[in-house]
């Protein structure tokens, strides 16, 4: 039975051990998948307002000289620019569900810290009482031990 107890205290704290462990490892991944999520979308959007301008530079020499070569470069441009904008909702789109399961994942993350802690204050509660309880028992023995001698130390006076 004690056997049984002490197997079960064993797997409970392994337990607490591998849902901190994996809690934060969670919340790691998900960051880094966000910020390089986040980092995709930046290049996106800065391609996007680089594609506007030469747009927009595009526009204005086809404006300037009405020939088919400047038409195709607009619509070439334009459709290079529809492209990155549908990346960037993309990206936007894939950072919304992530940016979810990174606030769940934080979460589990604060409560595995709390766990820990409470955890960490209880095993120190429970080792303060056990070091009470030996050393009353200590003093006990003690006690018992020194009425003895005297007890044996009277009966040899007389």
């Amino acid at each position: 039975m004690l056997e049984n107890v002490s197997r079960s205290h064993d797997v409970f704290h392994q337990a607490k051990l591998d849902f901190i462990k994996l809690s934060h490892k969670t919340e790691d991944t998900l960051k880094k998948e966000k910020t390089k999520l986040t980092r995709q979308l930046k290049r996106a959007n800065t391609r996007v307002a680089i594609e506007k301008d030469r747009l927009i530079a595009a526009e204005k020499r086809f404006a300037q000289k009405r020939t088919a070569a400047k038409k195709k470069q607009v619509k070439k441009i334009k459709a290079m620019l529809e492209k990155e904008q549908k990346m960037a909702t993309k990206l936007r789109k894939a950072i919304d569900p992530l940016s979810e399961k990174l606030s769940q994942a934080k979460n589990h993350a604060i409560t595995a810290r709390f766990f820990d802690k409470g955890m960490e204050k209880i095993d120190k509660e429970i080792e303060s009482y056990l070091k009470k309880e030996s050393a009353k028992s200590a003093k006990k023995l003690k006690k018992k031990s020194v009425q003895k001698k005297s007890v044996k130390s009277k009966t040899v006076k007389k």
